[in-house]
């Protein structure tokens, strides 16, 4: 799949989702080019995403420039940055997925707070499909920022965290500055309830979310990373947010990254301060500025019934700290059980994930999907710093999975084959495994793998930078 035009960067980070949002049963892709130029290509940088329906017989090569996908939805405001982040989810509790795509700089300027960034939820119904323009509100909800600068939907997931049968919001906002500002870009999360009549704008300067989250010191950037999960088996999802900044300590003031395990209240209004509350399991990574918390997701690949916690520290430095920034990847397996603070340089994850190579990045985005069949999640980690297959072609990009298992090792290092499958990206710069995904496109039972090549320059590489994402069906 081909982004439209040089310099959209098509499939970017946060940009590759999946869901049934046509009700078919099968997934469709949702990709966001966040440096598109909007119609006429007269929003610079507004953003665009695109619905690609998922089908047995999908066209091999899909090339966006000529109109191919079912779904258009246009960024609103210039440089507003829409498709950084999408997700999926049933907010709206009728039984097909919703898309949620986020604008990090949007604003109104009739408010006045232009840069504090959106969030939108576009209901998914039978015949989805045609263009959405946001400037024209054709969304069917927008969830706004509070402040300029806030960033607010930086992050976006969903998930069901008070077991009531809809999706929920979880939108992270990593420039908020905390309880009366007191914290400069300490970073804030919100969690809004999916309902079957939320409001069409929501606007985060006068309505109170069901749940906020304050970083604990300046600079954490907290929710620059979300997932959800119901980790410890409660069946109601807890919320998880990676702050690569925090864990800094007195004396030492390189941050050591954290991640938040969150089990939120069900009282409305609720409030978390991560400087002083409780109800929360903390995690600090091993050693400064290993990018701990760098991404997060949560996927049973254990078998357990309960959903296992994956960290990605893309500047780690592999066995012994033998190999630089080759990074990698941790799985706590019983993360429901953990004790309210856990520090990786003292206590070791259940599993570590080793990078194959020299700042290969392993652990820069991290998914998971039932690939096989087997009913246990895999583990899909990339690596687009990777310099591809034989190491012959320098930051192509790679991407793995390895497959989920009852019993796993303490470590599995990918430089001597520890993966089940290996994807390398095509030609040199391209940095295949930038962003990641799966879901069951061709409705065979199985999920297949979305990667993206944030870098690559399109058909017959006449778009440098257009981006490009491709699809593998598992057999």
């Amino acid at each position: 799949m081909f982004g439209a035009e040089a310099g959209d960067f098509l499939a970017d980070r946060f940009s590759l989702a999946t869901g049934d949002f046509n009700g078919d049963g099968r997934d469709d892709l949702l990709i966001g080019a966040p440096l598109a130029d909007g119609p006429g290509n007269t929003r610079t940088d507004a953003g665009e995403a695109y619905v690609i329906f998922g089908s047995p017989a999908m066209d091999s090569s899909i090339d966006l420039a000529k109109g191919t996908a079912m779904l258009t939805v246009l960024g609103d405001n210039p440089s507003g940055n829409l498709g950084f982040t999408v997700a999926s989810g049933d907010i709206n509790g009728d039984g097909m997925d919703d898309l949620l795509v986020g604008a990090r700089f949007a604003g109104p300027a009739a408010d006045g707070q232009a840069g504090e960034g959106e969030a939108y939820v576009i209901y998914g119904r039978p015949d989805l499909g045609g263009t959405i323009d946001i400037a024209s509100d054709e969304q069917d909800v927008t969830v706004a920022g509070a402040e300029t600068g806030d960033y607010l939907s930086i992050a976006l997931a969903s998930g069901d965290v008070n077991g009531d049968g809809f999706s929920d919001l979880i939108l992270g906002a990593s420039g908020a500055a905390g309880p009366m500002n007191t914290r400069e870009q300490a970073g804030e999360v919100y969690v809004v309830l999916g309902s079957g009549s939320l409001a069409n704008v929501v606007k985060l300067s006068e309505v109170q979310p069901h749940l906020t989250v304050w970083g604990a010191q300046p600079g954490d950037l907290l929710a620059n990373y979300l997932a959800s999960g119901d980790v410890n088996g409660d069946g109601k999802a807890e919320v998880i947010a990676g702050a690569p900044s925090a864990g800094r300590t007195e004396g030492d003031d390189r941050p050591r990254g954290e991640v938040y395990i969150i089990d939120v209240p069900d009282a409305p209004g609720s409030e978390l301060d991560l400087a002083s509350d409780q109800g929360y399991i903390r995690l600090r990574g091993g050693a400064p500025r290993d990018g701990f918390g760098f991404f997060v997701t949560a996927a049973d690949v254990n078998g357990d019934g309960r959903d296992d916690v994956l960290i990605g520290a893309r500047d780690s430095d592999g066995p012994n700290d033998s190999r630089n920034n080759s990074g990698e990847v941790h799985l706590l397996l019983d993360g429901g059980e953990l004790p309210p603070f856990t520090d990786v340089s003292q206590t070791a994850p259940d599993v570590t994930i080793f990078g194959a190579g020299i700042n290969d990045s392993l652990g820069f985005t991290v998914a998971s999907g039932d690939l096989n069949g087997d009913d246990i999640q895999d583990v899909l980690a990339g690596a687009p710093m990777g310099d591809g297959c034989g190491d012959r072609a320098e930051d192509a990009g790679e991407a793995y999975v390895i497959f989920g298992r009852p019993r796993w090792p303490a470590t599995i290092d990918l430089a001597t084959g520890g993966q089940d499958l290996s994807l390398f990206g095509a030609e040199a710069g391209d940095e295949l495994g930038f962003s990641l995904a799966s879901g069951d496109i061709d409705g065979d039972g199985r999920d297949d793998i979305v990667a993206g090549a944030l870098l690559a320059d399109g058909v017959e590489n006449a778009r440098e930078n257009g981006g490009e994402a491709y699809v593998i069906l598992s057999r």
